[in-house]
């Protein structure tokens, strides 16, 4: 027999959500973005395993609404291609740890219009054991693009003792480069100044694994692999 969860009521912005009591969390969620009909349009979120035991989860997508032409996609252990709707790898989040890998994503391929999805994130060992998220992606082509994007590019990818990251960004302030283990923790961090370098990264120290790599406070954290 099926084992059925608990579920919570209650009101946000004068919406009526449900929401499984169950041991996952979704935090530090974007609900929309927005963007040019030219580019994908991203939205990341943190969840959470509040059990007192391991979880091993996945997620998979389930379209509500989408601009004919348009396709949507999420990273999770890796990024997918539009084909698939359930991840194949799951990510075990320790107890009352958090993971930072989640992107949401909609390519609009020059469409205008407005795609919701939901994310749905669910224990492997038990699917009911679930909690989801829905994001809009708003695209519009009379959008304005930013003037200049921030690029980052790490090479050699898979590394060993060292991590060069190329990078572009607006401004010549200084700024730093963040380096994350599969959990979201900050490991290490690194200064750069200008609007473009090269910042070296010490990675001998490290495990063997995938990490990600983001400027802090914008863009969206892209992959690297460490092995040894």
């Amino acid at each position: 027999m099926r084992k059925l969860l608990p579920v919570l009521l209650f009101f946000l912005s004068g919406t009526l959500v449900l929401q499984a009591q169950g041991s996952l969390r979704i935090e530090n969620a974007v609900r929309f973005v927005s963007g040019i009909t030219s580019e994908d349009l991203s939205a990341g979120a943190h969840v959470r395993n509040i059990s007192n035991t391991d979880r091993r989860v996945k997620v998979r997508s389930e379209v509500i609404s989408i601009p004919e032409g348009g396709q949507t996609y999420f990273c999770w252990k890796e990024c997918y291609t539009p084909a698939i709707t359930d991840a194949p790898e799951y990510i075990e989040i320790p107890a009352g740890e958090s993971v930072s890998n989640f992107y949401g994503y909609y390519r609009p391929n020059d469409i205008n219009g407005e795609a919701k999805v939901r994310f749905i994130f669910y224990n492997t060992n038990e699917p009911g054991d679930s909690v989801h998220l829905e994001i809009s992606f708003a695209a519009n082509a009379a959008a304005i693009a930013p003037a200049k994007e921030i690029k980052l590019e790490a090479y050699p990818n898979p590394a060993s003792n060292e991590v060069m990251i190329s990078f572009v960004k607006p401004g010549g302030q200084d700024a730093w480069l963040d380096l994350f283990n599969m959990l979201g923790n900050k490991i290490q961090s690194v200064k750069i100044s200008g609007t473009d370098g090269t910042a070296r990264i010490e990675t001998s120290s490290l495990k063997s694994g995938i990490y990600f790599y983001a400027l802090r406070g914008s863009g969206k954290p892209q992959r690297i692999t460490i092995k040894h």
